[in-house]
């Protein structure tokens, strides 16, 4: 369908097409009561006159407008007009990356589009999307940050199993082997997308250039990443390591998120200039391990430079607590407790945000142990509290805690609060598992011996838990699809792994936080035999 300047089209009124791409024609428009114009893109092509490609698109617009992060571009409204289906979103007034290419883009420029888009895209993860389609294009470029475009119309990540009806991808210079294969994909799909536009954000060209598409996707599934200094000799050589984990063949093999990825290119620019600053550790700087430090340097500079403060007191009138004692400890009675746990005050400015949070940290013989997870704990705050928000925000909070630890394992909760004017409130989670013996943290990936089996499990159970908690009946109809990013918050307990759910991923906004707890015994023979022990102590 063609509209013309000055026509009216469900409620709107045209004002001149935008752009066209595969998936259909983005319009500028205005409408009735609202004084900002917005971009209006009609869905073409494919499936979109069957009703089974409507529900879908229906629900998963319906997930991507409960959705308010400043590195997504809004969702404001859906329908259909005589069978037309559209989108409605925030019109953004920049140019998308893919215009960037061909111009004189800094690595530093590109690394922090890479960030920006990283935040937005990780977040949407979280609360159940996937968006299936990264590529320059779905990157704009506002006055002051990069959003994604097109959550609205991505598969969501209980729907990753329409793969398997294969479907094209419009992009095949950005996508992962195992979506060209037709493989049901998860959050690392969009991972190798994003190394892919970082790539090519960096040396001006697509990682496997061919003429021929199917040359390309063999390029894809079987060629080794290429080096960005074999492209552009003045980058630094561990982008090349980026580069090579981000498009690794193998999901398990690459970076486990967006963020992660952009830590780590940002990391990579500054490893000969990285200072020793130190964000809130109750050790000296020096005692800071340098890998740590080369992946927050970028966060941690931008810190010091707005001025942030803070207290390493407890809040007012709050004691320090001390970890929960292991039931063998409770039976020798005279046993320490291997870690102590106190709650610190956080506070300061970054951006236009500023924050005033309680976080867990810990103290112990198993100094190595504590220090990981203080490391992680505050590495989670920074992703938190680094948000590019368009408008002053305050971050907030002082659930957090050590929910347990034990000589062998140490799980920690944080738990803040996000608001900003014009941008629904969020409540922002990050767990933290560390096997205190090898002082390195636990992930699904290491604790389970296949990840895929062990999400199964995990999705099975949680379908039959869910709904005795606040999300009722009413939760993802699919169940909870087995994917990482919907069980990615979950602590190690002595009754079993505790996972917490946000009200976006199960039920409604007014049901709150909701947390099930699956018994060791149900998940032992997926797990790695030599974890069991760990994270049931």
């Amino acid at each position: 369908m063609t509209l013309d300047t000055g026509s009216a089209f469900a409620g709107f009124t045209i004002d001149r097409l935008l752009g066209t791409g595969s998936m259909g024609a983005v319009y500028l428009v205005t409408r009735p009561g609202r004084s900002e114009p917005e971009a209006l893109k009609l869905l073409d092509g494919g499936d979109v006159d069957s009703s089974v490609f409507r529900a879908r698109f229906e629900r998963e617009a319906d997930l991507a407008r409960r959705i308010g992060h400043p590195n997504i571009v809004p969702v404001l409204d859906r329908g259909a007009d005589h069978d037309q289906l559209w989108l409605a979103t925030e019109y953004i007034d920049g140019p998308d990356a893919s215009r960037l290419t061909g111009t004189e883009l800094s690595p530093q420029r590109a690394v922090a589009i890479i960030a920006d888009a990283a935040r937005g895209i990780d977040y949407a993860h979280s609360r159940g999307l996937l968006h299936r389609d990264i590529k320059p294009a779905n990157i704009l470029i506002g006055d002051d940050r990069a959003l994604v475009t097109d959550f609205g119309i991505a598969h969501s990540m209980d729907d990753a199993r329409y793969a398997h009806g294969g479907e094209t991808p419009a992009a095949l210079a950005y996508t992962a082997p195992e979506q060209l294969e037709g493989h049901a994909v998860d959050h690392r799909a969009d991972v190798y997308a994003l190394g892919c536009v970082l790539y090519e954000l960096l040396t001006d060209t697509v990682p496997f250039p061919r003429w021929n598409p199917l040359a390309m996707v063999n390029a894809h599934m079987t060629e080794p990443p290429p080096h960005p200094t074999d492209m552009v000799s003045t980058l630094p050589p561990a982008m090349n390591d980026v580069i090579v984990r981000a498009l690794a063949k193998y999901p398990s093999e690459r970076f486990n998120s967006c963020t992660e990825l952009a830590d780590a290119a940002a990391a990579a620019l500054r490893e000969n200039d990285s200072p020793d600053v130190d964000f809130g550790s109750p050790e000296p700087p020096h005692s800071r391990r340098p890998i740590v430090l080369a992946l927050i340097a970028a966060v941690a500079i931008v810190a010091i430079a707005a001025g942030v403060v803070f207290a390493t007191r407890p809040p007012s009138g709050e004691q320090p607590a001390a970890a929960q004692p292991t039931s063998s400890q409770a039976t020798q009675g005279a046993a320490a407790p291997a870690f102590t746990a106190t709650n610190q005050r956080v506070q300061g400015r970054t951006g236009v945000g500023s924050y005033d949070v309680t976080i867990p940290q810990v103290a112990g013989q198993n100094a190595a142990a504590a220090t990981a997870f203080n490391d992680a704990i505050r590495s989670s705050l920074k992703n938190q509290a680094g948000v590019a928000a368009p408008a002053q925000f305050t971050l907030s909070g002082n659930r957090s805690s050590v929910v347990h630890a034990s000589d062998h394992v140490i799980s920690g909760l944080l738990l803040t609060d996000w608001n900003s004017a014009g941008a629904q409130p969020t409540s922002l989670i990050a767990t933290t598992v560390i096997d205190a013996d090898t002082a390195k943290p636990i992930t699904l990936d290491s604790l389970f011996t296949n990840t895929y089996a062990g999400l199964q499990r995990l999705s099975a159970r949680a379908a039959e838990l869910l709904p005795a908690t606040k999300a009722g009946t009413g939760f993802l109809r699919a169940g909870i699809a087995p994917t990482t990013p919907n069980f990615t918050n979950w602590l190690a307990t002595p009754a079993g792994m505790s996972i917490r759910f946000d009200q976006g991923q199960v039920a409604s906004p007014d049901s709150g936080l909701i947390d099930i707890t699956i018994p060791w015994s149900v998940l032992a023979d997926v797990m790695d035999p030599a974890l069991v022990p760990i994270v049931s102590s």
